[in-house]
This record gives C-alpha cells, sequence and structure tokens, in this order.
C-alpha cells in the first residue's frame, strides 16, 4: 500500500480534465487564485486504513478525493452544478490501479453548497468523492512460519506475445504480478495459472497492454484449465487488468477492470 501512489494515479486521471471549464489546480495551489474565471482545487484526504481480510495479507484505505469550486457569485450555482456533472462523469464507479499495483475505486460524486466564502462575489462548493484502495499489506504477520507479505511478492515480465502460445506463470510468492504487452491479429494465447505449490489466498494480478486484435485467455492450473478470463483486443481498450485467487483448490478470478488511457 503507498498512500504517495495513489496520489500520483488520481494526479495523472485529473490531467484529463478540461481546463476550459475550470481552472483545476491540486492541494494548497494556488499563491494568487484566478479574480474573475471559475477554478477548483482538489485535494486527496484518506481517513482510515486497516486490514481487508482475517489473515492480514492486504490492506485497503478509505478517504476522499475533494474538490472545493469558486464561482463568480454574479454566475449563480449553475455552473458549479455543471462541473460536478463533468467531475461525476470522469469519476463515478471509476476503477483503476496505482503504479504499485493497488486497486483503486471510486464511489459517487455528491455535491455540497457552501455559499459565499471569505472572498467577497465568489460562491463555494464542495465536490465529495468516497475512494477505496485494496492493496498488498505491508509488514504482514506470519502464519504458520509463513510470511504473508513483506517480502513475499514475485514479478514476471514484461512477456511479449505476438503469436498462439502457452505461457505459465511463474509465481514464486505469495502475491505475483505478471505483465504482458500482447499484439497482433487472428490468433489466441493463454496464460495459465498452475496451483501446485500455491497457498490459500495467494494473490496473482496481471495488467496488459493490447495492441491490434489478439485474443488472451487466462485459465486455471492448465493450458486446457478452466478459462477464468479472456479478451479480444479492439483497439479501445488497451490496458485492462485482472487479479486471481487462490482458494486452497484453485485459481477465481477476483476483480477486473480496465486502465484509463
Amino acid at each position: 500500500m503507498s498512500f504517495a501512489s495513489t496520489h500520483k494515479a488520481i494526479a495523472t486521471l485529473l490531467a484529463s480534465w478540461n481546463t476550459a471549464d475550470a481552472i483545476l489546480f491540486a492541494d494548497n495551489q494556488p499563491e494568487n487564485p484566478p479574480t474573475t474565471a471559475t477554478w477548483m482545487r482538489w485535494s486527496l484526504q484518506p481517513s482510515d486504513t486497516f486490514s481487508a481480510d482475517a489473515t492480514a495479507t492486504f490492506e485497503r484505505t478509505v478517504g476522499l478525493l475533494y474538490f472545493q469550486i469558486f464561482t463568480p457569485e454574479a454566475k449563480g450555482t449553475r455552473v458549479a452544478h455543471d462541473l460536478a456533472d463533468k467531475l461525476s462523469a470522469l469519476l463515478n464507479e471509476k476503477r483503476f490501479l496505482n503504479e504499485e499495483g493497488g486497486h483503486l475505486r471510486f464511489e459517487r460524486v455528491r455535491l455540497q453548497y457552501v455559499g459565499a466564502g471569505g472572498a467577497t462575489g465568489w460562491l463555494q462548493h464542495n465536490a465529495i468523492v468516497q475512494y477505496t484502495e485494496d492493496d498488498a499489506a505491508v509488514n504482514a504477520p506470519s502464519v504458520g512460519g509463513q510470511m504473508l507479505l513483506g517480502t513475499e511478492l514475485s514479478r514476471q515480465g514484461p512477456i511479449v506475445i505476438t503469436a498462439a502460445s502457452q505461457t505459465p506463470s511463474t509465481q514464486a510468492k505469495r502475491i505475483h504480478h505478471i505483465q504482458i504487452e500482447i499484439s497482433g491479429d487472428g490468433y489466441t494465447a493463454i496464460l495459465y495459472l498452475p496451483v501446485i505449490n500455491r497457498l490459500n489466498a495467494d494473490f496473482c494480478q496481471v495488467k496488459m497492454d493490447f495492441d491490434d486484435t489478439p485474443k488472451l485467455e487466462i485459465r486455471n492450473d492448465s493450458p486446457t484449465g478452466t478459462v477464468l478470463w479472456s479478451y479480444t483486443g479492439d483497439d479501445t481498450h488497451r490496458e485492462p487488468w485482472a487479479t486471481f485467487i487462490f482458494n486452497g483448490t484453485e485459481w477465481y478470478l477476483h476483480a477486473t477492470n480496465f486502465n484509463p488511457i
């Protein structure tokens, strides 16, 4: 879990904001706010972090993404309402990953009327959206002598796929990250997650970068095992990710989504 990585991921997402709608500043900026133009200021406010499972393998952080909206008083409240609608379109139920592999999820934007603030001639509204970030726990306890995390993380890739193939996960730790770059047309590639030597609650995360229209299947245990997840590239959603958890017998799909691009 990384507070800084979450902050960076949100800053990257907000970089797509159309400044023609309102100038958007971060945190305690600016020193000299605009004097006539509508402007906004965002901040990330974590409120609690706790273990998300019984074995303390995963951590969950909850908090608020907070926007202060300042509009000229003469324009009334509709400008702020329109901006809140645009924030809703950008953030409502958004799911994506930060660079540490943490899963970020937003709830729905809500708008609060504050009124005339300290500066004469301005109205303030606050747009607030609750977020949740789930990630591998730092300094997780050991159970039965098995350290559940800390150094218990392995990585694989980037695996470059350009033709039909069968690739096994090489997971060696409780948590495993796989990166895949896949391109080309008209073929199916398979990534399979072996069950041998895996422990209950093991976690595998697969991040993919698609180009063109290949198909990728992720299967349980072997190249002929149950299909857990599949996707055919369409040049629209290029960066899917999926996470899988081992239940002591087999792998199952835990979550999947697309990174914003």
